[in-house]
């Protein structure tokens, strides 16, 4: 199950930042990847494109990228918080400017 959280993390980072990964890249590279947009001064990894997500939400979605893809699965959420996450996200959504 935890692997599933994985691959999810992964297909999640995918679609919000518009990029495409190779599973195979595995753990090494999103957490260069985050670690490389946080040194340019990015705090999320959501495509500008997505003007519908706002600050507070890209934010949240790039934490719970990193959660998903935590090198040690015991760390890993489980799908039902995944999915406890995204609906408040969606709750509480207002648009970028």
């Amino acid at each position: 199950m935890k692997s599933d959280v994985y691959f999810f993390g992964i297909l999640l980072l995918e679609l919000m930042a518009k990029r495409k990964f190779s599973f195979l890249d595995g753990f090494v590279y999103v957490k260069t990847l985050i670690a490389n947009a946080a040194k340019l001064g990015k705090k999320y990894l959501v495509h500008e494109c997505f003007k519908e997500v706002d600050h507070p939400s890209a934010f949240d979605l790039t934490f719970l990228v990193i959660l998903c893809t935590n090198f040690d699965p015991d760390k890993r959420p489980t799908m039902k918080d995944v999915i406890d996450a995204l609906n408040a996200m969606g709750m509480r959504g207002q648009k970028r400017k």
